[in-house]
């Protein structure tokens, strides 16, 4: 139980309790914790954002008062919670939630996990359309069951939108024990004959006995690989109790034993990373093995899960080869660095496009580019830039430098 309940999440645009929001726009918001215990002189305020991996940030203590602002930006539309906690050291205070909706249209799967399904038995998924634009009077379903071998089985269907909503039902059986990943996705067709995607979601399905072995990590630096169970679907749980608070996390994986879907919850229930259509993952691929880094950090909960979706019927039942590792970054964001993994997002590179900018830790990770002499560079070799680059940044002639994904002139431009 909590101390004391004076704890709110503020917006401070109220267009998104209204349903008005606008995705990949940077909405702020106001932690504030009021009637704070006598003694205490910084708490930590900890988020998780509804979508993707939460953050945290402390505050000092004024007559009982804290408060932080938070930026926050949504991928695509729908209803999200936002979920905060405070705490003094890791004793939560208190505890604060507060729903945001962005506009558009959205797709909702129910149930959106299945487990311990049975083989040879149809499970109904609702598929639920909301906020159809006007003039649309049909919408095609498009499903994809991944798992199911070197080809998914594929479906597609069409019904009325008419009223601007859809509710229709969707069976799916399952021949064989296995983790499997549905992706439905809402298509329209636009004025030039092609087909438009409204709405993506997914929907996870574990059929058969499950094992969740515990891995323990006891230190960071190092990459750890997960227990190997016996029979069944293995689910990982890691034990991060030992690892310090604020350490980052990194998955690698065998790139050319891709599993379909690669699901991180943190905390549990969470889902923190996506490997499959996460689309803002950082990601470096070396020889045979895929690196995400910065998928998540510690926060207070110590346990995160990892599901893992294979490819192929034949490695149903076996682990994927994956590993993850932790560090413990001396860096910030844009700190001038020498080494990667002194960085969160564990990419040390140049703050722009130029042989006199310095190198930083880049907050979107970094890209690769073959730079040459008659560019200014002292050797024709491959060097690595900040990515994601705001406007009027020096990006050469890279539209792939900058946020807009135009370089005119030398420089970004929207």
């Amino acid at each position: 139980s909590t101390k004391y309940k004076a704890f709110i999440i503020e917006s401070a645009d109220a267009i998104l309790i209204d349903g008005g929001g606008v995705p990949d726009t940077l909405y702020s918001f106001t932690l504030t914790a009021k009637a704070i215990p006598v003694g205490i002189r910084e708490v930590t305020f900890e988020w998780i954002p509804g979508f993707g991996a939460g953050d945290s940030a402390t505050a000092l203590v004024r007559e009982g008062y804290a408060t932080t602002t938070i930026e926050l930006s949504y991928p695509k539309p729908g209803s999200y919670d936002i979920i905060s906690s405070v705490y003094d050291g890791r004793e939560e205070l208190s505890k604060d939630s507060l729903q945001v909706q962005i506009a558009g249209t959205t797709l909702t799967i129910d149930p959106l996990w299945v487990t311990n399904a049975e083989l040879s038995v149809d499970y109904r998924f609702s598929l639920v359309v909301n906020d159809i634009p006007t003039g649309v009077d049909e919408v095609i379903f498009f499903t994809q069951l991944f798992g199911m071998g070197d080809q998914s089985e594929e479906t597609t269907f069409g019904t009325s939108a008419s009223k601007g909503s859809v509710d229709v039902a969707y069976n799916q059986g399952y021949l064989a024990s296995g983790a499997y990943a549905l992706l439905v996705e809402v298509l329209v067709v636009a004025k030039d004959g092609t087909w438009e995607t409204l709405a993506q979601s997914s929907a996870t399905v574990i059929v058969g006995p499950t094992q969740e072995p515990r891995n323990i990590l006891q230190s960071c630096n190092e990459w750890s690989a997960s227990q190997e169970g016996d029979e069944g679907i293995t689910i990982d749980d890691w034990d991060i109790t030992a690892i310090r608070y604020g350490a980052v996390f990194d998955v690698m994986y065998e790139a050319w034993g891709d599993p379909e879907k690669l699901l991180f919850e943190y905390p549990i229930g969470n889902e923190a990373f996506d490997i499959d259509w996460h689309e803002s993952s950082i990601y470096n691929t070396q020889g045979s093995d895929t690196e995400h880094r910065n998928i998540f950090s510690k926060l207070s909960q110590d346990t995160f899960r990892v599901t893992p979706i294979e490819n192929s019927w034949n490695d149903a039942n076996e682990v994927l080869k994956y590993q993850v590792r932790c560090r413990t970054p001396g860096l910030a964001d844009n700190d001038v660095c020498t080494d990667h993994l002194d960085c969160p997002s564990a990419a040390c590179a140049y703050a722009s496009f130029s042989p006199g900018s310095l190198q930083v830790c880049c907050a979107s990770g970094a890209t690769t580019i073959f730079t040459r002499r008659k560019e200014g560079w002292d050797s024709n070799d491959d060097r690595d830039f900040c990515s994601n680059q705001q406007n009027g940044a020096l990006c050469g002639e890279h539209d792939e430098l900058c946020s807009s994904g135009a370089c005119v002139r030398g420089a970004c431009r929207s």
